[in-house]
């Protein structure tokens, strides 16, 4: 994802597809959602709501799945999070140790 500007699209297609599954647009929500999760695989909003909206058709199974796949991006991004925490506080405790040495 190119940070500033898809983060800009992201979030109107997220906003798009809300207001149009309140308006009962399903098949126009839909399309921004697909766009959505084109530009970040990794953000499972979109695919939350694709859900939502899959539910509202009636479509239970697939909602499911895409649900499933939702927390299953959650957990992952969770997982670098701490990884990525851990990481920077061993390089900071390792740089401190090295300062401290004689």
């Amino acid at each position: 994802m190119d940070a500033p500007k898809d983060l800009k699209r992201l979030n109107e297609l997220k906003e798009s597809a809300r207001a149009l599954m309140g308006k009962r647009q399903l098949d126009e929500a839909e399309a921004a959602l697909r766009e959505a999760m084109e530009i970040d695989e990794h953000d499972p909003q979109p695919l939350n709501l694709m859900a939502e909206l899959l539910q509202a058709r009636g479509d239970e199974k697939q909602a499911l799945q895409y649900l499933a796949r939702a927390k299953q991006i959650r957990q992952r991004n969770w997982e670098r999070e701490v990884e990525a925490d851990a990481r920077g506080h061993h390089e900071v405790m390792g740089q401190r140790y090295r300062h401290e040495i004689p």
